[in-house]
């Protein structure tokens, strides 16, 4: 969970393990996502390929679009008078 919140993994060991994730659950299309964002938040040149293999093992094009292109949201202070 920390993962998503997070936007991916940070780091290479992670990045390995969701990789050990998806060998052993090949169709759970969560973990593609984040060895995606891992790929892509650590600059891997493995992103490119990766993101061919891992588009047809998840069923939304549209989420991993949006999962992948997201900005982070900066919460805005509201003042209640």
């Amino acid at each position: 969970m920390k993962m998503i919140e997070n936007a991916g993994p940070a780091d290479r060991q992670m990045i390995g393990e969701v990789s050990e994730l998806i060998s052993i659950f090949p169709y759970f299309q969560s973990a593609y996502i984040l060895l995606l964002k891992g790929l892509q938040n650590t600059a891997d040149v493995r992103f490119e390929n990766q993101l061919k293999t891992s588009a047809m093992h998840i069923a939304s094009r549209e989420v991993l679009y949006y999962f992948l292109k997201k900005e982070p949201v900066a919460v805005k202070d509201s003042i209640v008078s």
